[in-house]
């Protein structure tokens, strides 16, 4: 006959493994201010190449509305122009799907798990031009 876990230890496994789980895929509530973007995207995963735009952005991460689905978990290779005092320059990296967008907003919410230390510059210079909810010419 199979042992029997007591209830209470049971769900401190779960939290633990939660918790571990959150921390190893780098998943935790948002805690920067978003601003509108327009910007187009381009993601591959797999190899495939997939294009979207970038609804908002922040220092954590950002949402593409894009038709192309992904599950949550799924790593994405990223790149995208930002204007930045008329000039372009480019965030390129890597980002986690945490978040899957419904109709009418399709697409995905994404959080940065790496950036290079230019592309980390690039988004903090732009994040400061930008200020949150307002819309940026695309």
């Amino acid at each position: 006959m199979p042992r029997r876990v007591p209830v209470r230890t049971s769900l401190r496994m779960m939290a633990l493994l939660v918790e571990t789980l959150r921390r190893h895929l780098n998943v935790f509530a948002r805690d920067a201010a978003r601003a509108a973007a327009g910007w187009s995207i381009t993601f591959w995963r797999d190899g495939v190449q997939h294009q979207g735009t970038i609804r908002d952005l922040s220092r954590g991460g950002f949402f593409v509305r894009t038709a192309n689905e992904q599950p949550i978990g799924a790593r994405l290779e990223i790149s995208f122009e930002i204007p930045i005092e008329s000039a372009n320059r480019s965030v390129v990296g890597e980002a986690i799907v945490v978040r899957l967008g419904a109709q009418p907003d399709e697409g995905l919410g994404c959080r940065f798990f790496q950036l290079s230390s230019a592309s980390r510059t690039n988004l903090e210079e732009c994040l400061k031009i930008l200020a949150p909810g307002e819309l940026a010419a695309s």
